[in-house]
């Protein structure tokens, strides 16, 4: 039962998932089908309560095949994405689909 579950799985990220809401992306100098979202936060401290501008925090949360990368990236390492460096958060793969959380500070 498990296996077909994992085989139906891996037959909806080829099929539905990155041909509806995929978008080609360059992640660590390949090009890649990947969905991207980017949130972008802002911190609030005492320079931003004063008025001043604070620092921002980006995150990226990547999903791509695992297949369709250079390499699945590990915690703490950097990964490129679109020509900009981002510290890895997570990265993981569920059923050959990587799921990466990306961080950069932007003062």
């Amino acid at each position: 039962m498990a296996s077909c579950l994992r085989n139906q799985i891996k037959r909806d990220i080829d099929n539905v998932l990155f041909s509806d809401f995929g978008e080609m992306h360059i992640i660590d100098d390949k090009e890649v089908l990947a969905i991207v979202e980017k949130n972008t936060s802002k911190l609030l401290n005492d320079r931003f309560r004063q008025g001043f501008d604070g620092s921002y925090e980006v995150y990226l949360y990547v999903h791509a095949k695992v297949r369709d990368l250079v390499r699945l990236p590990v915690e703490g390492d950097y990964c490129r994405v679109d020509g900009l460096t981002y510290s890895v958060i997570s990265a993981t793969d569920d059923c050959g689909l990587a799921i990466l959380i990306l961080g950069s500070d932007v003062g």
